[in-house]
Parts: structure tokens; C-alpha cells; sequence
């Protein structure tokens, strides 16, 4: 009786002893403990600064998970956001944003595929970043801080100080529809192409060619000439008032298109384009065959320009006046003028 207890004790020890030397084979395997993440080839403006790691929404990147036991099964992996997007949650007293599931299954940041054990004690997991609820970017460049959560046993739990960061991309639209975007970019190149048509047609004539229709033209020509002739008078006001408005719309355009295309090189050759053919190529041709018939249609718009930007415009038109001491103008029809002139006079050279 001794000896058969003897002997069932010993059988006892040989199995505890077993069990312990084979790393829970009796108890199950090893829960997996993380020590530390690296980002993992880093690219799409995805960086990693202080232990924190910082990707723009809708990016999908590689981070390297280093510790011990990493071939668990599967899913061990998660991601929760802290309360009040701190850095330093789960800290003391603060609850662990891990330990409620709706915190990380509306987590920003997803696991989007299986662990990858490619070292001993290390291996690689993809993550991807979703866009904000509403598609709006986060304006302040910085989102709320996320935890790694690693499944020990049955709770899940942050591992190590390492943190992830949701931020808005450069070129994100900050809530504004792409409706409402591409309704400001039309707006602006047909604001511009008015304000070049205006320029071109008002100052097609010089002072005193505006002043021999005037005097020598005909009656419509006469009336043209008459309504022109106060807003032609202050001419190098006029350049500057529709010259600064024009270079405001081109720089808002520029904007605009930078973040309807998240593109410096395609916001840079869509904008010239566009400019170049509906804001400076289309009213040259229009204004080449019909400029002074449009110039009374566009006076008001002149008038608007010249009270809007006076601050600016009113003393730089004077400086012109008083260094130029004449005015600017684009273009003119000498030719016609001198040929009015000989009609109206004995010219010895007909």
C-alpha cells in the first residue's frame, strides 16, 4: 500500500515536472506578450516620432510586432482608441480603452490581414486606417491617440507605450462636397475670364483714340466712346483693381485644385491649363473681334473692381500716373483711328 502510493506521487511529480518543462503543454499555449512595435518600411506619409506613430486616413501600412509567444492563435491583434484621444491613457487609475469591444471595433486603425512570423521573436502585421465617420479630415493635423490591444487569455489588454495616430491628408477637402468644390473651381475660372475680358475690352482704346471716335466715329460709336470714357480716364487704376483681382483668383484656384487633387504637380498643370485656355485665351479671341462692342456691358464690373480694391489699387494707379506720366493700355487700333482722322480733314497724303 506505501509503495503504491509512493509510486502515484512520483507519477504525479514526473507529469507537473513535465509540464513545466514543455512551456504549458499541459495548460495550452503560450499567451502571446508584445514588447515593442517598429514601423515596417514606412511610406504614404506614414512616420513614426516619440514611440508614436502617425498615418493620414485611408492608408494601409506594415508595423513589426517584437515579444514572445507570437504564434497564438488567431486573433490575439487588436486596436482601441482612448477616451479623450491622451497619449498617456490607461495610466494609473485610467481605464484601458482595450478592455471595451466597441472601443476597438470603431477603432480607426484595423488589423486587415493574419500575423506573420518570420523571425523567432518577431513578425509583421498589416494595418489599415479608416476614413473619419462624415469623410471629414481632422483639421487640426492630430487625432486621437490608439492603443495595441494583445488578447491574454481570455482579456484584452494595451501592450507597451507605443501609440497610433489618425491624421487628414494634405489634401483633404475638410467636409466640403465634391459638388461644392467643383462649383467654387467653375466659379472662379469664370470669374477670372470675366475680369480678362474686362481688361482687354476696356482698355483697348487709348485716351485719345477713345476721345477721335468720340469726335469723329459713328452715332453707336459715339455712344460707346461717351460711356467709356469716365472709367477709361482713370486707366492705371483700372489695370491694378482687375490686375489684383485676377491674381487672387488665380492663387485661390491653385488652392483648390491642390485639395480637390491632393497633387502639387497636377494642381499646378490642371490649374495652368484651365487659366491659360478659358481665362486668357478665350477672351483674347473674343475680345479680338468684339472688345469694344463689350466694353459698355462690362463697365459695371470695372466700377465693382475699382471700389473694392480702391485701398490698394487707388494709390498704386496714382504712383503709375505720376512715374508713367501716361496711361497703360494693352492694345490699340491706331490704324483705324488715323483713317477716321483723314476722313474728317483735307489729308494731302490720300
Amino acid at each position: 500500500m506505501v509503495a503504491s502510493l509512493a509510486g502515484l506521487r512520483f507519477l504525479l511529480l514526473m507529469i507537473l515536472l513535465f509540464c513545466g518543462i514543455g512551456h504549458g503543454a499541459c495548460g495550452g499555449p503560450e499567451a502571446p506578450r508584445v514588447l515593442g512595435l517598429r514601423l515596417e518600411d514606412p511610406a504614404d506619409l506614414v512616420s513614426m516620432r516619440d514611440r508614436v506613430i502617425s498615418a493620414p486616413e485611408g492608408a494601409t501600412f506594415k508595423i513589426r510586432l517584437f515579444g514572445a509567444g507570437l504564434n497564438g492563435t488567431w486573433p490575439w491583434v487588436a486596436f482601441a482608441g482612448a477616451a479623450g484621444g491622451a497619449a498617456g491613457a490607461a495610466v494609473g487609475d485610467a481605464p484601458d480603452p482595450c478592455g471595451e469591444e466597441a472601443n476597438r471595433r470603431d477603432s480607426l486603425f484595423q488589423v486587415t490581414g493574419e500575423f506573420v512570423l518570420d523571425e523567432d521573436h518577431s513578425g509583421l502585421l498589416t494595418v489599415g486606417v479608416k476614413p473619419r465617420p462624415g469623410g471629414g479630415g481632422d483639421r487640426d493635423g492630430e487625432g486621437g491617440y490608439h492603443h495595441l490591444c494583445v488578447l491574454t487569455g481570455d482579456r484584452w489588454a494595451s501592450a507597451g507605450p507605443d501609440r497610433l495616430r489618425a491624421v487628414g491628408r494634405p489634401g483633404a477637402r475638410g467636409g466640403l462636397p465634391p459638388w461644392g468644390l467643383a462649383l467654387l473651381v467653375g466659379a472662379l475660372l469664370l470669374g477670372c475670364g470675366l475680369l480678362r475680358t474686362a481688361g482687354l475690352s476696356l482698355l483697348w482704346l487709348d485716351p485719345l483714340e477713345l476721345y477721335v471716335l468720340h469726335s469723329c466715329g459713328s452715332e453707336e460709336e459715339k455712344r460707346t466712346a461717351k460711356r467709356l470714357e469716365p472709367v477709361r480716364r482713370r486707366g492705371n487704376f483700372l489695370t491694378c483693381a482687375l490686375l489684383f483681382l485676377g491674381a487672387l483668383g488665380h492663387s485661390a484656384l491653385g488652392v483648390l485644385l491642390f485639395r480637390a487633387l491632393g497633387s502639387v504637380l497636377a494642381a499646378i498643370f490642371t490649374g495652368g491649363f484651365l487659366i491659360f485656355l478659358l481665362a486668357e485665351l478665350a477672351p483674347h479671341v473674343l475680345c479680338s473681334g468684339y472688345g469694344f462692342q463689350l466694353a459698355p456691358a462690362l463697365t459695371w464690373l470695372a466700377q465693382v473692381c475699382m471700389v473694392l480694391t480702391c485701398p490698394l489699387s487707388c494709390p498704386l494707379g496714382l504712383i503709375l500716373d505720376l512715374g508713367l506720366r501716361r496711361d497703360i493700355s494693352t492694345c490699340g487700333i491706331r490704324e483705324r483711328a488715323m483713317e477716321m482722322v483723314r476722313t474728317s480733314v483735307n489729308d494731302p497724303y490720300r
